[in-house]
Order: C-alpha cells, then structure tokens, then sequence
C-alpha cells in the first residue's frame, strides 16, 4: 500500500482529484512546440556523481516514445551553475545540488510562452538524496523519472495513494523499491500509458500550420495556440529558485493538504509553472495559501 506523498499537477485543479489510470494525464494542453515529427529536445544534464546514471536510464526510457528525439548532452557553457539551475530556451536543464532541508526532493519548472513550453528544468535535492532513506536506487530513479516526465508535459496517472503500485513513475508511492507487499510493481519507469498519452498530446497539428488555429482554455487562463511565443533573447533567464517566495502563487494541494503546484507570471506573459515533490514528512506550511485556480502570484 502506498501513503501520500503528494499530489502535483493534474489535468484539472480540482482539490483531492483524483486521475484513474485510464484518464488523460496531460499538464493541462501544454506541449513543446514542434514543425516535424517526433519533437527533437537536447537535454542538458549538469549532474554529477550517480546522478548521471539515472539521468540517462530515464532519458533512454522516455525517448522510447515515438514522439519524442532526445539528444543528452553536457550544457554548452561550462559556467552552469546547478545552483541556480537557469533555464536554456528552448532546451530541459536537469541539474542536482543540495537545495537545503526545505521539505522537496524534485522539482520541475516549465516556463510557457505562445501557448506552448519554451524552456524548462529539474532540480534533485542531494540535501535530501544524501540521506540513507532516500539515497536508493528506487527513490532516484523514480524521482528522476517522475520530474523529467512533467517537463514534456505529462501530469500522473493516479493520485490515489491507497491504490497499489501503477508500475509507472509518473504514479505516487512512498515505496518506489518495492518491499514486495502484495506484489507491487515499483514505479521507477514510464509504461505503455505514458508512451500512449505522449501520443496524445504529440499527435495533433504541427505548430506554425495553417490547420493549428485552436484555442485552448486551460488552469492558467484562455491560451491562442498560435500567439507568437517571446524570442529566446527575452525569456525569463533566472532559475526557478528553492522556496516557494519564489515559485509564485500557489494553486494547488496535495492528498496532505500541502501547497505543491506554483504559478508565477512574467510581465512580458511568460508563466512559470512548478511541480513540488515533497518528503513524506514535510508539512508544506511555509508555502503558504492555496488560491485554487489562481495563477498569479500572491
């Protein structure tokens, strides 16, 4: 059996919602934007030790969907800070480091712009992951897994944490290694309904077409798909941050009642969104209020 851990972002922001794992499991209609198929991603992993290992294992599983061409790399220039984790436009920046004791082991930023994902990052707390709890192979890698797999857009399939182990790490569980209790998988990995929600939100028009002209109503405000996104020059350079003062507005709450989905707006329309994986212990209460469907900040 699994305990909560956390709820991050659904498809609705609906308070204890919870996603069977036949439903859509989208971020909301947000993709990355893309004139050919599959959509090509560099990633850029500025890990270190261990990290590397696991940062691979779940770019290789993720880039096993059709619609996805991931090319991993070391980030081009090598004053990265992991720190600061900056965002590279257009490009997914995974970093690690010990962000402080503040109660998350993951999080993930997608900074959205025209209607679609422009750039975005994931940040492993070691402050956490250098503790014996936490420095298993399960915990890394469903962490890895579960943050990388928000940054192409998917939310997760079940956010019931009594129901046994999906086998996907897009599923809570406070038992990523699988004690073996009635014979659960481990959720270390996507499966075959991640792969096929990808090809749900990868499988519609080709941005920049005449035939892409929808116009989608999301958490987050009415969105033209074809509104012109912010030249890479402009978008928002600095990194998500550590606490959530600097994750914006909160919009949502997980199965403990704890603010876990940010909302920050830039003043040329860019949006920042975070998802917040906390511990299992951590109460949460130093996000402060949870303005349900609110995506600006407070």
């Amino acid at each position: 059996m699994k305990l909560a851990t956390r709820v991050g972002l659904a498809a609705c922001v609906a308070l204890g919602a919870i996603v069977p794992a036949s439903a859509n499991h989208s971020w909301s209609n947000y993709r990355w934007g893309r004139t050919s198929n599959p959509v090509q991603l560099r990633i850029n992993s500025a890990v270190t030790g261990t990290w590397s290992t696991y940062v691979n294992i779940a770019i290789n599983e993720w880039d096993a969907s059709s619609k996805l061409d991931l090319k991993t790399f070391a980030p081009r220039s090598v004053s990265v800070s992991r720190k600061q984790c900056s965002p590279i436009p257009n490009e997914v920046l995974v970093c690690n480091d010990s962000y402080g004791k503040r109660g998350w082991l993951g999080i993930a930023s997608v900074w959205l712009s025209g209607g679609r994902i422009a750039q975005a990052t994931t940040k492993l707390n070691d402050s956490y992951f250098s503790m014996p709890q936490y420095s298993s192979q399960g915990w890394r890698r469903l962490v890895t897994c579960q943050e990388i797999g928000h940054d192409f857009g998917l939310a997760h399939q079940d956010e019931n944490f009594t129901n046994p182990n999906l086998g996907s790490c897009m599923d809570y569980t406070n038992f990523p290694d699988n004690p073996g209790t009635g014979g659960e998988p481990n959720n270390w990995s996507p499966d075959s309904h991640d792969m096929a929600q990808l090809d749900t939100i990868y499988g519609g028009a080709l941005d920049g077409t005449s035939t892409d002209t929808r116009v989608v109503s999301t958490n987050f405000g009415v969105r033209e798909v074809g509104k012109p996104a912010a030249s890479p020059r402009s978008l928002p350079r600095e990194g998500a941050g550590d606490t959530a003062a600097e994750w914006g507005g909160a919009v949502h709450r997980d199965g403990q009642g704890r603010p876990d989905q940010f909302v920050r707006r830039f003043s040329d329309g860019t949006i920042m969104i975070t998802h917040v994986l906390w511990t299992p212990g951590a109460k949460g209460t130093e996000a402060g209020p949870v303005h349900e469907g609110d995506g600006h900040t407070h």
